[in-house]
């Protein structure tokens, strides 16, 4: 063999070895941060975390009431065992927009405890970490989007279910805001709520008419629950 052959064996042999060297590498460096919400997606799944398993114990648990309400935690870590970032986003997910409106508390007392919300928080860890050029809001969106699905996500890829309902939570100022993010029948329960209300005075009334004493004792022990 020649040198000149030789030489062309050898460029020869470093092209194939490149071609399957860079695949890897991009491949690598793709799953390295995350840029969009199918990898945001993938990543709460990833079967190295335990949010499937907290997930489901919280929105399927056994022989209990469902979750109406909760306060979702997710924080932004390279460690996937627990959290290593200060970087956490709360989130306040329901079953229906209502609950957004008016504290779950002062609902069940207005309607006497004759049906319960159930609330309660977790905390979720997301890794890889977002892309450095990724922006704060960017990250919120697709978080407020992860949140909206995040009751039928370990068990099922159809979007075809019933979305629920989130919003992003001040930690700062300890508020949400609504008026962001698009609520689906959001004004449709406003008008709810209104009737809610309306209803809830007028049987106030004519309870306090029929049993005065006894029922103006049964108010007053509810609203010492609030």
């Amino acid at each position: 063999m020649s040198k000149k052959d030789a030489m062309a064996l050898l460029f020869i042999c470093i092209a194939v070895q490149l071609l399957f060297l860079l695949p890897s590498t991009n491949a690598a460096e793709n799953n390295s941060c995350i840029r969009n919400y199918a990898q945001l997606e993938r990543a709460l799944r990833d079967n190295d975390t335990n949010n499937s398993q907290i997930i489901l114990s919280t929105f399927y648990p056994p022989n209990s009431q469902d979750t109406q309400v909760a306060h979702v935690n997710y924080c932004i870590s390279e460690n996937k065992t627990y959290c290593s970032t200060d970087e956490v986003f709360q989130f306040k997910w329901a079953s229906s927009a209502l609950l957004f409106l008016q504290e779950y508390e002062l609902i069940n007392a207005l309607v006497f405890d004759l049906f319960q919300f159930n609330y309660t928080s977790i905390s979720l860890i997301i890794s890889p970490p977002f892309c450095e050029d990724i922006s704060e809001e960017n990250k919120k969106d697709n978080l407020q989007l992860l949140t909206t699905w995040i009751k039928h996500l370990p068990h099922s890829n159809d979007k075809n279910g019933i979305q629920d309902y989130a919003v992003y939570s001040n930690t700062t100022t300890n508020t949400i805001d609504i008026e962001k993010y698009n609520i689906k029948d959001l004004q449709k329960s406003l008008l709810a709520l209104q009737y809610v209300a309306i209803a809830t005075i007028f049987i106030t009334l004519l309870f306090r008419i029929i049993w005065p004493n006894s029922f103006a004792n049964e108010i007053d022990m509810k609203l010492d629950k609030i």
